[in-house]
């Protein structure tokens, strides 16, 4: 590399929409070629697409990256069960977003505690239970850890997050 030409650093994490195929066997090969290349699944969240015709769409959130996204999105699109494969991050306009639940200790008793601190967090009520609350909150993956700490001191039992999911924001012409 001369002096005037600068190395461009592939990002630290990216995240990909994939279409592919809904057949046995197809997102375990889609893992099988991410973990051959050494990398890391940060998030995978997976899901039927019922506009298409037999086809599950899945974001997938790779970190610890030492090669482009498009590199990445190009060996997804040789599998044989994907149909589209995009890098959705880094200069493309989006919107990325995780669900998280949690189960607060409390009951009935608490209830108008928990849920004015809830409100005051970004949080929404779901249900009451005999032992407790459970909440939702929607956001970055950083809100969500935010929001989980916070919750610590209010008696958090358990939770469950979702991992990122991410759509493309800008105009995409349809395929003919």
């Amino acid at each position: 590399m001369s002096a005037t030409e600068t190395r461009v650093e592939p990002p630290q994490t990216a995240a990909f929409t994939v279409t592919l195929d809904d057949e046995p066997g197809a997102l375990a090969r889609l893992v099988s070629l991410i973990s051959a290349r050494g990398l890391n699944i940060k998030s995978l969240c997976v899901a039927i697409d019922d506009t298409t015709d037999h086809c599950g769409r899945l974001t997938v959130v790779l970190d610890k990256l030492d090669i482009a996204p498009d590199l990445i999105t190009a060996q997804f699109g040789r599998l044989v069960p994907v149909r589209e494969a995009r890098v959705i991050d880094h200069g493309i306009p989006h919107v990325a977003r995780e669900l998280a639940l949690a189960h607060l200790a409390g009951g009935k008793a608490a209830l108008d505690r928990l849920k004015d601190q809830l409100e005051a967090r970004g949080g929404r009520l779901l249900i009451t239970t005999s032992s407790g609350v459970v909440c939702e909150h929607r956001g970055s993956a950083e809100e969500i850890d935010r929001w989980l700490n916070g919750l610590k001191p209010l008696g958090l039992l358990r939770f469950e997050r979702t991992g990122e999911i991410a759509l493309a924001t800008e105009s995409v012409e349809a395929a003919p």
